[in-house]
């Protein structure tokens, strides 16, 4: 008997603090929505697909490649049907609830929320568009790089020679 009463304290324990938990995962996902409402999460998915459309034109552009602009119209069009912003929040939310405490999403939506806050989201579109061509550059340089030192292993390798 004492045997059971210990095990149904334990259980009992154990399902509180999961009920808390659980409430407390609630509460961070609540705060988590309205950092990304503050955060003009919105906007921010759909300023990142058009330089994601744009990004491709130009990739395609570069590489002698081409493509219809319908056809890159069509693909970003299915892009945004599958990513529709309520369900990529809730989504986020999720994520932003299980990485950061209650704490830290208030201090969060307390930035995104202030003068200082607005000023960085507003310009946060070009920050992206500009790390990208920088990022862009450096990928595309190794990647020659890489693609030239296969070259010339194969061209060695292929002639009988010895690659230094």
């Amino acid at each position: 008997m004492k045997h059971r009463i210990i095990l149904i304290a334990v259980l009992l324990t154990t399902v509180t603090s999961t009920i808390r938990a659980d409430e407390a995962l609630a509460e961070r996902k609540d705060l988590a929505v309205t950092v990304l409402n503050a955060m003009n999460f919105c906007d921010m998915i759909e300023q990142t697909l058009d330089q994601m459309k744009e990004a491709q034109q130009k990739n395609l552009g570069m590489r002698g490649m081409t493509t219809s602009s319908a056809d890159l119209e069509r693909t970003f069009s299915i892009i945004r049907e599958n990513m529709p912003c309520d369900d990529m929040k809730q989504e986020m939310a999720g994520i932003y609830a299980e990485v950061f405490t209650a704490t830290e999403l208030k201090g969060i939506r307390d930035f995104f929320t202030s003068e200082v806050g607005q000023t960085f989201n507003s310009k946060q579109p070009e920050l992206m568009r500009r790390s990208m061509e920088v990022s862009m550059k450096r990928v595309n340089a190794a990647m020659m790089k890489a693609m030239e030192e296969m070259r010339r292993e194969r061209s060695g390798a292929g002639s009988g020679g010895s690659t230094p």
